[in-house]
């Protein structure tokens, strides 16, 4: 009887199991597959970043294929385009994890999105890899921390350089704008802590602005009034950060300008035109010097046109890296359990990446970029 009941257990396991892996297939699933699902903004104010990281992604995964796959498992891609809009955001993990079957997620492309599509992650256990630097979408009391890495240079880390090369070129009067949303705010909120425990640093003057602005005279005039010595610009808008600067240019200001590292992209010299000439952004991606990751990516893909195709291309090499190191079965779970204890990875920000159970930033640094004839050129490191 024992033996008798030990068979049908084997039996009824095995039928399920059969009923399982042919629902998945059904599905559009394969037990050797790796479904990476991607959330960007193919549409709205983060397009320009957005756009990008697809085709990088997309490039990553054909490569990949033709190559065999990652150890062995054939890679499908799904892409859905969140409009830069954290409701349709979260309505695309929805889809991507529910119906897609996805066992991870790169994206969504900024940190509002971050915040719309984390405790769904959480909620059906599936890491998401985030090319963005705000700074709180990895706090731990987000609710989310287990599931979400950064595959980008966080604003803890760039910010602070800024303050670093305020004081080593004697700016000591900052005039700060940055956009309304949670990128720009949290990165205001640091830049304000980091100036106060510097005491050489004072903030005389703030503006803010929509991410899609495109007349702020009214913001540069209150900036440029308080005389700083330098003005910091805090956004990722090539609309916002484009418009700022026109406005100071307009008005014949010679006050240097730092930016962040969201706007260094050819899209945001062509947008300010002769106003982006000699602006400095701090801890961005430096493609004129490339490393030898980099000089590869160069000679598959092309040459990029700004940073986004380095943060969603260092998702899909965690992604990778994580797999190789799984032994047992590609899940969510697995995944993130390797990505925790993926180090000294390849990426195409400059730098290695590591993560650890503590630090899910990734530790990743970039360079330090002027605007020279039209052009980014790198003029030193963080």
């Amino acid at each position: 009887m024992l033996r008798l009941s030990a068979l049908v257990k084997m039996i009824i396991i095995t039928i399920a199991s059969l009923f399982s892996f042919a629902a998945f297939a059904a599905q559009g699933g394969s037990a050797n597959e790796i479904r990476i699902g991607q959330i960007v903004s193919l549409t709205g104010p983060a397009a320009p970043f957005g756009i990008p990281e697809r085709d990088t992604v997309k490039y990553q995964v054909e490569q990949a294929n033709k190559d065999g796959g990652i150890d062995g498992h054939k890679i499908v891609l799904f892409v859905e385009d969140d409009q830069s809009n954290p409701t349709v955001a979260a309505k695309a993990a929805r889809e991507l994890i529910v119906e897609k079957k996805v066992n991870v997620i790169i994206g969504p492309t900024t940190g509002t999105m971050s915040f719309a599509v984390g405790p769904i992650a959480a909620r059906y256990k599936i890491p998401f890899l985030v090319p963005q630097g705000t700074a709180t979408v990895t706090n731990r009391d987000t609710g989310f921390y287990d599931w979400i890495f950064r595959v980008s240079i966080t604003d803890k880390i760039a910010v602070a350089d800024a303050i670093n090369y305020m004081k080593e070129n004697d700016y000591k009067r900052v005039g700060l704008f940055f956009q309304q949303d949670a990128y720009g705010k949290a990165a205001a909120k640091l830049f304000r802590e980091l100036a106060d425990e510097h005491h050489s640093i004072d903030i005389v003057a703030e503006a803010s602005a929509q991410l899609s602005a495109s007349n702020l005279s009214v913001q540069a005039t209150k900036l440029l009034t308080a005389n700083p010595d330098v003005i910091f610009v805090q956004s990722d808008s090539v609309s916002a950060g484009a418009a700022i600067l026109r406005a100071f240019y307009q008005k014949n200001s010679t006050v240097p300008v730092v930016v962040s590292a969201g706007m260094g992209m050819q899209a945001f010299i062509n947008a300010a035109g002769p106003a982006a000439e000699g602006v400095v952004s701090i801890g961005s991606i430096g493609w004129d010097k490339p490393t030898p990751e980099q000089a590869r990516f160069i000679q598959g893909y092309g040459q990029p046109k700004g940073f986004s195709e380095a943060l969603a291309g260092t998702g899909f090499l965690a992604v990778q890296g994580a797999v190789k190191n799984i032994k047992g079965e590609i899940t969510g779970s697995s995944i993130r359990d390797a990505l925790e204890q993926l180090c000294h990875f390849p990426t195409l920000i400059g730098s290695d990446g590591c993560y650890s159970p503590s630090d899910h930033d990734g530790d990743m640094h970039g360079v330090n970029l002027k605007v020279v004839d039209g052009k980014w050129v790198t003029i030193g490191n963080k």
